[in-house]
């Protein structure tokens, strides 16, 4: 079976692609927050999927890929990369390398990584714009960020350790894809709508170049970066500030350059990839630190009448949304017992609070833990999941 590799129509090289996400993780603070989530080992925990094909019918959960599906594709992928699974497990990181080569190794999601940033609201010239495409439903791209939300609810709220292990690490897959799709609008050529001209007719020269001088390590991240509220807003802001339109206002590509088609100088080359590459990566990054912003705080009070547990908003002012509290008993299995919508509130407001009576009710009875998870949006109105657990 051949090895997974890109197709030509393509961005960076998926080299170049792993490269500037291993970048991203290791500035971002994703190992702290997997580690807050309970993996111990962070970013080196192992997670595996289940192998066992879907049932009957289509899998039995929200996103429309099964861990069979998933497997068979993660086998494709070039172990020259990096980001390929031991059978169905592998460390935390590999999954999110692996999602960003999933993301780049089929035309028909290629085709969703442009965004002509000169032209507000123009369409992307081969498929789906691409801030559009890493924020669309799961029915129209499986590893977007409405994906990701999925997953992370479930990596909480499933029944079984192993279903919410399984949850985690498809989260990440969802991750590395949803940052493979910015980190292509960081070429000129996809930021400025060029796809005919740079893929088809002038080859590629900046992707190639930087295949070439850097392989799987791209310099380090710059350390500028412009603080955003929202997805869409890494790519393009009306303000001018996405990652897209920096790139379209600082950078030519052979198809938006006349005469079109002719090539560039090897030395503007060198010196595009050369700062192209690092503020990438530090976009990456911070795109990173924004899809895991947020925490929630389950606290417990010696109140008068007796002890009681507020789940309170953490570190992000949140918005409406709906709050579920869950039980884990000896054998590690959760259920639901308790569901209420919620305003939001900033830092230590209580979305919720549980009396002493509460607590004793039967839904708690012989919980070994108490887990509780927000499904709403931020005060910016974003999309966002968050949860807490705790033992009691």
């Amino acid at each position: 079976m051949p090895a997974l590799s890109a197709p030509q129509a393509v961005a960076w090289e998926l080299e170049t692609h792993v490269g500037l996400t291993q970048r991203a993780v290791q500035r971002s603070g994703l190992d702290a927050v997997l580690r807050r989530r309970g993996l111990d080992a962070g970013l080196h925990q192992i997670l595996g999927l289940d192998p066992r094909p879907a049932p009957a019918g289509g899998p039995q959960r929200g996103a429309p890929l099964d861990d069979r599906g998933l497997l068979d594709a993660l086998a494709l992928i070039d172990p020259a990369l990096g980001a390929s699974p031991d059978g169905s497990r592998a460390p935390a990181l590999t999954w999110l390398l692996a999602g960003a080569v999933l993301e780049g190794a089929r035309i028909e999601r290629l085709r969703n990584h442009f965004l002509d940033a000169r032209r507000k609201g123009a369409k992307a010239e081969p498929g789906v714009r691409a801030d559009r495409w890493a924020d669309a439903p799961v029915a129209q791209n499986a590893l977007s960020r409405a994906s990701l939300l999925d997953e992370l609810y479930l990596s909480e709220s499933a029944p079984t350790a192993a279903e919410r292990t399984a949850a985690t690490a498809r989260a990440l897959l969802c991750t590395g894809a949803v940052l493979h799709v910015l980190e292509a609008v960081g070429a000129p050529a996809n930021a400025r709508g060029d796809f005919v001209v740079n893929y088809t007719v002038a080859g590629r020269p900046l992707e190639r170049w930087a295949q070439v001088r850097y392989g799987l390590v791209p310099p380090p991240p710059s350390t500028a970066v412009m603080p955003r509220t929202g997805l869409v807003r890494f790519f393009t802001a009306p303000d001018g500030t996405g990652l897209a339109d920096e790139v379209a206002r600082a950078h030519s590509s052979p198809g938006t350059l006349p005469p079109r088609g002719a090539p560039l100088a090897p030395e503007h080359i060198a010196a595009a990839v050369d700062s192209l590459l690092p503020r990438i990566a530090a976009e990456a990054a911070a795109l990173l630190d924004f899809l895991y912003r947020g925490s929630l705080e389950l606290v417990g009070d010696a109140a008068p009448e007796g002890p009681r547990v507020e789940v309170r908003v953490g570190s992000l002012a949140l918005g409406t949304g709906e709050i579920a509290l869950f039980v884990e008993n000896d054998a590690g299995v959760r259920q639901r017992v308790l569901t209420r919508p919620t305003q939001g509130g900033t830092t230590g407001h209580a979305l919720i609070a549980l009396s002493a009576v509460d607590l004793q009710a039967s839904a708690f009875a012989g919980a070994r833990r108490l887990v509780a998870i927000y499904r709403g949006v931020d005060a910016a109105g974003e999309p966002i999941v968050l949860s807490q657990v705790v033992a009691r």
